[in-house]
């Protein structure tokens, strides 16, 4: 095997799915190629960056918000002091004092507080640069050169709540111009995870338009009549007037125009 065999493999030598001869020529190959190890590497972070992600957490040394240490100190019962019958001004001294003592007690509130606040976004710094590194990671397996390392990608990005929108735009890319059909119709599921998203539902309408597979097009019809989204009707009519689209296709096309009408 060269390195692009190699690396058209990766995924699934990391998935332990290859036979023992194949395993074993990986293995060697690792070992004596620094620029397929690299990739072996990368590859395997990524895969370990979803199946194992934890959520960075603050540590046990941070203080408390300043909302809770007010809170804290409103739990406190005060201390009664008993003053002294004082001469005709000395007031003023116990003012002065007392306003000596809350301008302490405020700026170790505040600094606290403060503290607190940096690393709240120290954290998120570091939580957006995590999902930024594994959004980099998953476009280039996206565009793989192995069918299957892309399916195994397209399938990775079902388990991001809010994707990027350049991971959506890979996504409709690989379903409307990848040369594998297991991969366009691999896309065309994940996406149904995001129809949310304007751009997700315009793409799949324009699917109908230009795809070909039958099994693709069922699909997307399936998807777009769950959303309840009329703009397709035009489409799928126009896939009646095909006289080489098949039987059951055109079957699931008047079932599709009836819950959408």
């Amino acid at each position: 095997m060269n390195c692009t065999d190699i690396e058209n493999k990766l995924v699934d030598y990391i998935d332990g799915v290859l036979s023992e001869n194949e395993t074993k020529t990986i293995n060697k190959h690792i070992e004596s190629c620094s620029s397929c190890k690299n990739v072996f590497n990368e590859t395997n972070e990524l895969i370990n960056a979803f199946t194992n992600e934890t959520v960075a957490q603050p540590t046990s040394n941070l203080k408390t918000s300043f909302e809770e240490m007010l809170a804290q100190e409103k739990k406190k019962q005060p201390k009664v002091i008993a003053l002294q019958p004082a001469k005709r001004n000395s007031y003023k001294s116990v003012l002065q004092i007392a306003a000596s003592v809350a301008i302490l007690f405020t700026g170790y509130l505040l600094g606290g507080y403060q503290e607190s606040q940096n690393s709240q976004k120290e954290i998120a710094t570091y939580q957006t640069e995590q999902k930024q590194l594994k959004e980099n990671m998953l476009l280039a397996m996206i565009d793989n050169s192995s069918p299957s390392t892309r399916i195994k990608a397209v399938n990775y990005t079902e388990e991001l709540t809010t994707p990027d929108t350049k991971i959506l735009e890979a996504l409709i890319d690989r379903m409307h111009n990848d040369s594998n059909s297991n991969v366009r119709l691999s896309a065309a599921e994940a996406l149904s995870k995001f129809t949310d998203s304007e751009l997700v539902k315009t793409s799949l309408i324009q699917t109908l338009t230009t795809e070909k597979n039958p099994s693709i097009q069922v699909e997307v019809i399936q998807i777009l009549v769950q959303i309840q989204e009329k703009r397709a009707l035009d489409p799928m009519k126009k896939i009646l007037e095909q006289p080489e689209a098949p039987d059951y296709l055109k079957t699931q096309v008047n079932i599709g125009i009836a819950q959408l009408i």
